[in-house]
């Protein structure tokens, strides 16, 4: 996956949907470093986490 925001959009032909969601503390601390340390804001790293989450399920959602 790329790194910072710059290469989020390239391979992205979905558009966005603007969402909110709930987060631990713990959580949310954890991705503000990832944050900074990659430069991809927290929204983005949620999206690449989606992403390989569903990509795991892929199968079930294929069968649904």
């Amino acid at each position: 996956m790329p790194n910072g925001y710059a290469g989020a959009m390239k391979d992205n032909k979905d558009s966005m949907v603007r969402t909110a969601i709930f987060v631990k503390s713990g959580q949310m601390a954890k991705l503000q470093i990832l944050s900074k340390v990659t430069g991809a804001p927290v929204a983005e790293l949620i999206r690449r986490a989606i992403d390989v989450y569903l990509e795991q399920r892929k199968a079930e959602i294929k069968n649904a």
